[in-house]
């Protein structure tokens, strides 16, 4: 039994002296310190967790139509590509976003006229302007087109199916037409404001109209102020207080656009162009025609400095 028990004490002695020189060759690791996978493990939500981010940078994006003339073939996917773009996250560069949907005119289009072509809906624009409903628009404005079904229905339709329609250069038109000069949005994140003031205009061409011609309207009972820098000012200090930033609506040829200073984004129709450049201080868009594109603008505002970041930006979509 003492040989046994000797034995098994030596044994005992020898696995003793192996796991210590174990440690002994592991790089001299202090036996108090924590094993190293589960020092990994406790430590993988601190170094994920996304680091504080002491900026306030809004993402203001602004989506655009424009002569769209009935075609309804794309407007299920202009539809479906705004709500998505609304409920989207914000570029990597900013930390929230808001949308802006505005349509440049002429939603509408005289029955045979070469612009329609056999995609005309019937219901004397009424199927249209649901159409354009559905969309959630929040400012529109009157192409040269747009009171081919008589001014009386276009006014029915603007409360009827919900069509923010704005003419800030309305003198006045055949029957009574109930709009506005424009809209000023405010959006607010971590106390800091920012405003947006979007100014719409009708059509300036006043011989261009396509009036409805079953009844007794006349172009003599249609004026209009021409959309020029100046009276663009005018309109904008209509706004209180004065908007950080300023979008035009427009529907006329694209070298009036061009002139127009004292905005940041001039959003047009009437000559079908797709165009998006920068011009005499402000971003010029032109969505092209028929549905066909999605004008796509983006604002990054700093609200913490109170002024624009960067470059604005606008590029087309096609639908």
């Amino acid at each position: 039994m003492k040989i046994k028990l000797g034995f098994i004490k030596n044994i005992a002695l020898l696995l003793v002296f192996v796991i210590m020189q174990i440690y002994a060759d592991d790089g001299g690791d202090d036996y108090g310190a924590p094993n190293e996978h589960f020092y990994h493990r406790t430590s993988i939500m601190p170094v994920l967790k996304a680091p504080k981010n002491d900026n306030a940078i809004l993402e203001i994006e602004i989506l655009s139509t424009g002569d769209i003339h009935e075609h309804n073939e794309h407007m299920a996917t202009i539809t479906n590509k705004i709500n998505e773009l609304r409920h989207s996250s914000p570029d990597k560069q900013a930390n929230t976003k808001k949308v802006i949907v505005v349509d440049a005119g002429d939603i509408f289009c005289q029955p045979g006229n070469k612009n329609c072509g056999d995609r005309h809906l019937g219901g004397n624009g009424s199927v249209m302007a649901g159409l354009m409903s559905k969309v959630g628009y929040d400012a529109m404005i009157i192409g040269n087109h747009d009171l081919v079904y008589g001014t009386s229905r276009l006014d029915n339709y603007i409360s009827t199916y919900n069509l923010p329609i704005y003419a800030a250069n309305k003198v006045k038109t055949p029957r009574s037409l109930s709009t506005k000069n424009g809209h000023l949005f405010k959006y607010t994140y971590q106390n800091y404001s920012v405003t947006v003031g979007v100014i719409g205009t009708m059509c300036t061409h006043r011989q261009g109209y396509h009036l409805d011609k079953s009844s007794s309207e006349k172009k003599s009972n249609l004026a209009m102020k021409q959309v020029t820098t100046e009276n663009v000012k005018k309109w904008v200090s209509e706004f209180q207080p004065k908007p950080d930033i300023i979008v035009l609506l427009t529907h006329q040829d694209d070298n009036l656009d061009e002139n127009i200073t004292g905005v940041d984004v001039l959003i047009g129709g009437h000559s079908h162009n797709k165009i998006d450049k920068f011009i005499n201080g402000k971003m010029l868009v032109k969505a092209g025609a028929f549905g066909k594109y999605l004008g796509v603008t983006k604002i990054f505002w700093d609200l913490k400095n109170h002024k624009r970041k960067g470059y604005i930006e606008s590029e087309m979509l096609n639908m």
